[in-house]
């Protein structure tokens, strides 16, 4: 039941949840960080998500064009709106961004001045300065507060309305639209070209400071705030059901209008809005005169009724019944808050295509994961429960049924690809076990109508070919067509990570890969995206036995990315795959060049190996400590660095624990049966030269297929030995761990009748990314995460790793600019350095960096004075004396480390056996910096020869 001005549910009259609004927020997210340990604090997003959308941006837009086209209303509704003569006076001289709060939030809201009164410059609307008081609906960390939020006045509270300094808590789940302010023209973010300039040539997204110099702290700062922005919208579009959102970016005295989709943004032309006031006012007033479709609302999601909130509730606890054993203290409980919260259930309407097809309704509440980043397929899924048809029979007729709503936004660039729903009938006819069976799917059409044009579809791309676009050339490879898209599925369940033990864990497992081999054999495909949250347990309804004494079935879900073969040269036949960063290949990882590189059934096999890997560490018992896991983890799964050319490459962990088994040979586990699977699908992978002949050659389907059913047959496996060593250390994981690791749902925002009810509105230390120093937090929950890599949010730019800053990202910088100064600016020891370069894990004791725990032997490392100056093995072709920081020929990795310890040891030299000890005793994880510090050097030497 949509209404004028926004989402009001009116209790009174019995009904549950706000529609399109204020939708709650999910246990975890469909994002690189779902499964990674880097920092989740906004500082940590901003430079990732301004990497993920620069290259999506179309502009600049002529200013009335914007308005005209996206926020279309008649001549008479324009002469309605106020005088805009002198709007924007108020604003003067700037020198800092809370000068303009104010100022511009009091002549944008109506005056109720007697002697000056005035409507408001956007009818309906109120503006609220939100700059300080955060919203935490998601926790602490990482919680944002825009400068200016636009609410919908049904939304305020009659204090909030009353208020005369229009201070108010930031509430994204009701936000229509956002303002952010930077103080100075300077920190626009884009870059207008001259009249005469080759548009096609001219950089418009952060192009300004580009120009000048990407690795200047400037062009940095600018990124961020860039990030920033994006980071509004992207919880715009996670905390409500929307199309696509407008907001407004404001510099100085210039303004720039944005409008946001799943396939990228179009940014308007800057102009001064103090100056030239009748352009923001038109916008405004034309932005409260269109309906909540015009302003990007999905009108098919609406509030549930009281009695459909019973319904939910008692078919999803009914099911949760059938899934896990509740007969342990809060098991009920903790799985329900997973999926529902009270008040908040809603109505996902399907209109029929066809009107001999009944309009099907899906009640759902708290999703199972949802987007953290703009451009992309923006996955929202949901434990779902259909209902019958209102008008077809009596209330108390009406019966739910469990179910699995999938919402995306599909490709349909080119006309040719194929929807998750064909794919899956494709499988289920030829057979292919251990899969989820589709009861429905089609795209999302207008709630009002239902005929093919009115369909839910992504437009930026449709302006490419304008004359205003910059690089279009460029952006038209990243800018693709998306449709609104809705998947039902029968298989209700919980992901891997909710094994109970061993058993479930190896059996689920090799029910995927079941799977996986049978899209293969049987229909010539590839999955291309094996990760943890992938792989459903699911109990079968029909199931005789009880579920303490069985194990639940693995299904393999997600195939919307998945690819057909070439039955050739056994790849897949388009490049870009969708993957989890954690657990793609290492050859797709360690030169990342997905125009050349197709994936493989070698790589999701991989995939299936750390998949189970990463499980069994998060969930089985071993001796490693909290610090030693999360450090293990990072290593092994989370690794990333930049390339030459502006991408990213990884998987050097991997790579090491291949050559030399450096993390998984020091996990000692308590389930010896599982330390004999790693073990032996490691040998298949990769032999050492002591693995025996027997696990030769063995990296195939159908040798790991023998062997793992082989296994299953004939080891007893726990069922019960499930060991939750990171949620026992969730207090000191509030910054790093992702949620499936922690296993602790997050708050929404609540609201009560037709008004949004406020959390305590005290202020909270500023989580702004241009204030580090004010990044401290007492504690609070995850929330903020960074958008997952390419199609897991489906964003159309190639695979990149979890903690991706950009070409210039500031990670990448600090990481290389401190292991350069190894060399430059000699530290007192090796383990006062290893912390700066070690990033979010800062370690403490040099033996962090050794897989066994130890420290390396430094009495075998001490030598005679008189052989100072020895040659290095593999460092350079000549004598190094410890002053030679710059030595010709390219610097290596080994060179940089010889360099660091010759600055720790100064009166002393080493020899080439001295040294080779040592660096064969040196962890991966510190190898691999000093790698990037000479890549860094070599790059920073051929800009100066050139």
């Amino acid at each position: 039941m949509p209404m004028d001005g926004g989402g009001t549910k009116p209790t009174k009259l019995g009904w549950s949840g706000s529609g399109a609004w204020n939708t709650p927020l999910p246990f975890t997210e469909s994002t690189s960080q779902t499964f990674g340990f880097d920092a989740k604090d906004v500082k940590s997003r901003y430079p990732r998500l301004a990497y993920d959308l620069e290259n999506v941006v179309l502009g600049p837009m002529p200013v009335r064009e914007f308005m005209q086209t996206f926020l279309p209303v008649s001549a008479e509704v324009l002469e309605k709106r106020p005088s805009h003569l002198h709007a924007f006076d108020g604003i003067g001289n700037i020198g800092k961004e809370s000068d303009i709060y104010e100022p511009l939030v009091k002549a944008l809201n109506a005056d109720p001045n007697p002697a000056t009164q005035r409507a408001g410059r956007c009818p309906n609307f109120a503006f609220r300065i939100t700059a300080n008081h955060p919203d935490t609906s998601g926790g602490k960390v990482g919680a944002l507060k825009p400068d200016v939020l636009c609410y919908a006045t049904k939304h305020l509270t009659e204090a909030e309305l009353k208020r005369t300094n229009f201070q108010s808590q930031a509430d994204m789940g009701f936000a229509a639209s956002f303002i952010e302010i930077k103080p100075q023209a300077s920190s626009d973010h884009y870059n207008d070209p001259a009249d005469k300039a080759d548009k096609n040539a001219h950089r418009f997204t952060l192009g300004r400071q580009a120009t000048r110099n990407t690795l200047s702290s400037g062009y940095e700062k600018v990124e961020g705030d860039f990030g920033q922005n994006v980071a509004y919208a992207v919880e715009i579009f996670a905390r409500q059901h929307r199309c696509f959102c407008i907001s407004v970016s404001i510099s100085g005295h210039t303004a720039r209008l944005i409008r946001w989709d799943r396939s990228g943004a179009i940014v308007s032309t800057a102009f001064n809005y103090v100056t030239h006031p009748e352009l923001l006012c038109e916008f405004y007033w034309r932005f409260g005169s269109v309906t909540d479709e015009a302003r990007g609302y999905d009108l098919t999601v609406v509030p549930a009724t009281s009695a459909e909130e019973t319904l939910f509730l008692d078919t999803v606890t009914a099911h949760i019944k059938t899934q896990v054993d509740v007969s342990r203290p809060r098991t009920l409980s903790k799985c329900l808050e997973v999926h529902y919260l009270k008040s908040h259930v809603t109505a996902v309407q399907i209109p029929p295509s066809d009107s001999s097809v009944r309009l099907r309704r899906f009640l759902v509440s708290r999703p199972v994961s949802f987007p953290r980043t703009i451009a992309g397929s923006g996955t929202r899924a949901y434990w779902a429960v259909e209902v019958e048809d209102a008008a077809a029979g009596a209330q108390s007729a009406v019966r739910g049924r469990i179910c699995f709503l999938k919402d995306s936004w599909r490709l349909v660039s080119t006309g040719a690809e194929t929807c998750e729903g064909d794919v899956l009938r494709e499988l289920k006819a030829k057979k292919v076990p251990n899969i989820p069976s589709p009861s429905f799917d089609g795209d999302v059409f207008d709630a009002a109508r239902a005929d093919q044009q009115s369909s839910h579809t992504t437009i930026t791309g449709d302006f490419l070919d304008s004359g205003w676009v910059c690089q279009s050339s460029i952006i038209r490879q990243y800018v693709h067509r998306r449709t609104h898209y809705r998947l039902v599925l029968d298989v209700v369940g919980f992901d891997l990570l909710h094994l109970r033990g061993t058993h479930e864990l190896l059996h689920g497992a090799y029910n995927a890969f079941e799977a996986y081999q049978g899209a293969y054999k049987l229909a010539n495909r590839l999955h291309r995206d094996i990760h943890p949250g992938n792989i459903i347990l699911f109990n079968e309804p029909d199931t005789k036995t009880p579920l303490s004494f069985t194990s639940r079935k693995g299904y393999l879900v997600d195939w919307d990315h998945s690819c057909v073969v070439d039955g050739a040269q056994h790849k897949s036949t388009t490049y870009m795959p969708s993957l989890q960063w954690q657990f793609a290949s290492e050859s797709l990882l360690e030169i990342h060049r997905p125009q050349t590189r197709y994936h493989e059934p070698s790589d999701d096999l991989e995939s299936m190996l750390y998949t189970v890997l990463y499980c069994g560490v998060l969930r089985i018992g071993h001796d490693m400590t909290y610090d030693k896991l999360v450090k293990w983890l990072n290593g092994m799964f989370d690794e990333s660095s930049v390339t030459y050319s502006g991408g990213y490459s990884g998987g050097k962990g991997k790579r090491a624990n291949k050559e030399r088994r450096a993390y998984t040979q020091g996990v000692a586990w308590k389930c010896q049966q599982l330390k004999t699977w790693i073990d032996t699908l490691c040998d298949y992978l990769h032999p050492l030269p002591e693995t025996p002949q027997a696990r030769r050659g063995k990296w195939t389907m159908e040798h790991v297929q023998e062997f793992w059913k082989t296994f299953l047959q004939t080891s007893h496996l726990d069922q019960t030995n499930r060991h939750d060593h990171i949620a026992k250390e969730s207090s000191k994981l509030m910054r790093h761990a992702p949620k499936p690791a922690l296993e602790s749902p997050i708050q929404p925002t609540i609201s009560s009748g037709s008004k949004r009810m406020a959390p305590d509105s005290g202020a909270v230390e500023d989580m702004d990314a241009s204030r580090p120093s004010k990044l401290r937090r007492k504690d609070g929950q995850s929330g903020s995460h960074s958008g997952r890599v390419q199609d897991a949010s489906r964003s159309s730019s190639p695979l990149r790793p979890r903690h991706a800053r950009g070409r210039s990202g500031s990670v990448v910088r600090r990481t290389m600019a401190s292991a350069m100064s190894i060399a430059t600016f000699p530290p007192s020891s090796v383990a006062s350095v290893a912390p700066s370069i070690a990033g979010p894990s800062r370690i403490r004791d040099v033996r962090a960096w050794h897989p066994t725990g130890e420290p390396p032997n430094h009495s075998a490392l001490s030598v005679p004075q008189s052989s100072r100056g020895a040659q290095v093995v593999g460092a350079t072709q000549r004598p190094v004396d410890r002053g030679d920081i710059e030595p010709s020929g390219e610097v290596t990795a080994k060179q940089m480390c010889l360099m660091a310890y010759r600055a720790q040891h100064q009166s002393a030299a080493i020899t080439d056996k001295g040294f080779m000890a040592y660096w064969e005793q040196l962890h991966p994880a510190m190898r691999e910096h000093f790698e990037e510090a000479a890549r860094k050097k070599n790059m920073q030497t051929m800009r100066v020869s050139r």
